[in-house]
């Protein structure tokens, strides 16, 4: 299982948006969820009309009361938005985005445990985890269990200023096992080599404003051929690809062709 982080600092650059649409373009012999962890609240449940008491509320409640591992299961859990990309909402308020962070620790431990005794039907996970809030405890225990974070930012003065400390502290508490990258989002004044230097963050993709794509994980209608050739969904590609082949041998690259929306 790979386990991917998506976040930012303020600014809102776009990280439910990126956290779907890799998600959509994941390797099709490998599952993914998608689990909303951002204390400030979810998007999903409202923006597709699901259940906000079905996720990551239930999941945490699920992961503190059951007795063993195998009582703990984390597709009970999951929902499906309309074109077939399972999720784990977050609940929409911020009061009860913040409890469900405070259990999140002891959660992603229990999955942890799981995961390392049952790899094969592990599902690999999207944590969206928003905007990065000083003392939120269970963005920092989503941040530590990843095998990737994605920092999210745009190209300018004042989002690269206001990411330095979140680069900074990803710096500090990431391991030789884990990586931190920078996805730039749009065009701005500052270039992309620039931002990753001042980040010191390796650039790993710069995703262009689409406004096809982005309706799209708005839940708005769109033509799934128009959304496959739209330069959201080609970037998130690249991004997927180039994260997948970091986790393969090189003898199975071949494989991954099967990205596919």
């Amino acid at each position: 299982m790979t386990v991917v982080s998506v976040c930012s600092a303020k600014g809102a650059p776009g990280v439910t948006t990126i956290s779907c649409v890799i998600a959509a373009v994941w390797p099709s012999d490998r599952g993914v969820v998608v689990a909303e962890c951002d204390p400030s609240g979810g998007d999903l449940a409202a923006r597709f009309g699901l259940s906000a008491k079905r996720g990551m509320t239930s999941l945490v409640l699920d992961a503190r009361h059951s007795s063993s591992a195998k009582a703990f299961q984390m597709h009970d859990h999951v929902q499906m938005l309309p074109g077939g990309l399972e999720v784990l909402v977050g609940p929409s308020g911020a009061g009860a985005s913040r409890t469900v962070d405070s259990q999140l620790p002891e959660c992603l431990s229990r999955l942890s445990e799981q995961r390392t005794n049952d790899s094969e039907t592990f599902v690999d996970l999207v944590l969206d985890c928003g905007r990065i809030q000083p003392g939120a405890a269970g963005q920092v225990a989503a941040l530590a269990a990843s095998d990737h974070v994605l920092v999210v930012a745009r190209p300018t003065v004042e989002s690269v200023a206001s990411t330095r400390w979140i680069a900074d502290r990803l710096s500090r508490a990431h391991t030789e096992g884990s990586s931190a990258a920078l996805v730039l989002v749009g065009n701005g004044p500052v270039s992309s080599r620039e931002a990753a230097s001042l980040l010191e963050l390796e650039l790993l993709a710069v995703v262009p404003e689409d406004q096809v794509g982005a309706a799209a994980m708005r839940g708005d209608t769109v033509r799934s051929r128009q959304l496959a050739r739209s330069a959201l969904v080609s970037s998130a590609r690249a991004l997927v690809l180039s994260l997948v082949e970091r986790d393969v041998p090189a003898s199975d690259h071949r494989s991954l062709s099967a990205v596919s929306l």
